[in-house]
């Protein structure tokens, strides 16, 4: 192929991480370009989107790379495994399961966002940053902010490109030769700050160094690792009662599969307390102590998605004290400031799980906190979870929230018996991340860390994904049906298969079960358009 003819195919692909862009299109009036542009214009959406989708949508490219910019890839779809290797001089090699649109431009992105010799892709590097920071937490991104994007990127590599030579097949001989230059260091993992995993498949993931002096866990990353190293562990001493609350760190390789919503809370919580852990330290204490470095957060997404074990997976991870606080519209404010029960033939005063982790410390997770009356929640915790971090204990007693005490709330989306939250409440939280169906890989890693084999849970997984895109395509207009759809099914259905019931069977009392309590007819339907067709589990 010629570069960079072929950045601006004339094939249209849609983007998925800007909703209604496609490549070809060109972003609205006023976006800002690139300061090598020469005329004026709008930016063109370009293959190198496409590419991000992978890498931010997706997160589905493993890469290595050199300091004389060769770069090996992988790019995990449906259909297999896109394998790639630029030598950092003219000639990409490929082996690929599936042609996908601009695929092969990956390694060339890679190049970019890797190079650090001269300051010659440091608008692609700032734009990418804009970028990427403006989707976290985000299902997709500003159409401008991709333009941007795609004409830093354009101008930043179109004259330090050569023309490159496409080679058929990339051979066992060059794979070696790969593995060697990762045994001899001369490749090493993408750069941290590029959202890449670090799986391999045509290379020995056991072969790969991250500079640490031994392999990486499989599956793992960089921050992975470290967690399981204890890196993130707050040095702080929490008592007997605490202790037995903080998840081992085992959790993250036995029950866990990593996610990027985990990352982000546990670098976000881990930056702002070891700050008031160090404030500790020197004396401070109270509001002093906490000054702006408190969290507060809220884990939105419908049910099913992991919100409530990735909170716990922070805890494991910080070695931090977990609160579970399950809400519903029958919650009062005693749940937070304390219950006065009779027992033992008179009045007693009880301290709730909330109350305990406000004055002590810990992560308090507010389950389904939209579920609970908006006033009371307002009215109870309002003004603890911000300055002044006021609570009433017992309705009177004024007590301040302890330095290192966290508080993530959960809610379900569009849920039966929910309410709309209180904005003046949730602004107290303005970190709200979205928890979507984990990608692919990372759903089928899940079922498999069941205890069932990568087979079953493939073929769940796709029955799955057939059932939600049959709805959305034969059903218009019952796509809130698909909230009735969760992980959770699907390891029912696995549950099932492993008691020797048969597929499609497992499927009918749990995926297909679960729309029948909405819709009876539609569950029928989908059952005989969808499962009916399947082929028998071996």
């Amino acid at each position: 192929m010629e570069y960079p003819k072929a950045l601006f195919s004339f094939r249209t692909t849609e983007v998925e991480i800007s909703s209604g862009s496609k490549t070809g299109n060109k972003a609205p009036n006023g976006t800002k370009v690139s300061k090598r542009r020469k005329r004026k214009g709008e930016p063109t959406i370009c293959g190198a989107a496409v590419v991000l989708s992978s890498l931010l949508k997706h997160r589905k490219v493993s890469a290595i790379v050199s300091d004389s910019n060769q770069v090996y890839c992988e790019v995990s779809h449906s259909e297999g495994v896109n394998a790639y290797y630029y030598d950092g001089t003219s000639k990409l090699y490929k082996r690929i399961a599936h042609d996908k649109p601009f695929d092969s431009l990956t390694p060339i992105v890679l190049v970019a966002l890797n190079y650090h010799e001269t300051d010659m892709f440091d608008e692609t590097r700032s734009s990418f940053a804009e970028l990427a920071d403006e989707y976290s937490g985000a299902k997709d991104v500003r159409i401008g902010t991709l333009g941007y994007f795609c004409d830093c990127f354009y101008f930043d590599s179109k004259d330090y490109f050569p023309d490159i030579i496409v080679e058929d097949e990339l051979t066992d001989p060059i794979l070696e030769q790969i593995k060697q230059s990762v045994r001899t260091k001369n490749m090493r993992l993408a750069d941290s700050a590029c959202p890449v995993n670090k799986v391999f498949t045509y290379i020995d993931g056991s072969d790969l160094d991250a500079g640490k002096g031994r392999a990486p866990r499989p599956g793992s990353t960089k921050f992975y690792t470290q967690c399981l190293d204890e890196e993130y562990v707050l040095g702080y001493e929490w008592t007997e009662s605490q202790q037995s609350r903080i998840p081992a760190i085992d959790f993250l390789t036995e029950t866990f599969v990593p996610n990027r919503e985990h990352e982000k809370l546990t670098t976000v919580a881990f930056k702002r307390l070891s700050t008031v852990a160090d404030r500790l330290i020197d004396g401070l204490n109270g509001r002093k102590a906490i000054g702006a470095n408190y969290l507060n957060a809220i884990l939105v997404g419908k049910p099913g998605t992991g919100k409530t074990t990735t909170v716990e997976a922070m805890a494991a991870a910080l070695g931090l004290p977990l609160y579970t606080i399950p809400l519903s519209k029958f919650s009062e404010e005693d749940v937070f400031q304390g219950m006065t029960k009779v027992a033992e033939g008179g009045f007693r005063f009880f301290e709730t799980p909330f109350l305990d982790c406000f004055t002590n410390g810990g992560i308090a997770v507010l389950e389904e906190f939209n579920l609970a009356d908006p006033a009371v929640m307002q009215g109870a915790i309002g003004q603890a979870i911000v300055p002044p971090f006021l609570l009433l204990k017992d309705g009177f007693q004024e007590i301040y929230r302890h330095p290192l005490c966290l508080v993530i709330m959960t809610m379900n989306t569009a849920t039966q018996g929910s309410r709309v939250p209180n904005e003046a409440f949730t602004s107290r939280a303005p970190l709200v991340i979205v928890m979507d169906d984990p990608p692919e890989d990372q759903f089928i890693d899940i079922l498999k860390k069941k205890g069932n084999t990568a087979k079953s849970s493939k073929q769940i997984y796709s029955a799955y994904i057939k059932i939600m895109k049959h709805i959305k395509e034969k059903a218009p207009g019952c796509e809130d049906l698909l909230l009735s759809l969760s992980l959770r099914h699907c390891i029912e259905a696995l549950e099932l298969i492993r008691m020797g019931f048969d597929m499609k069977e497992a499927i009918q009392d749990t995926l297909i079960g679960a729309l029948a309590l909405k819709d009876l007819d539609l569950s029928r339907s989908v059952y005989t358009s969808v499962i009916e067709p399947l082929p028998d589990a071996a």
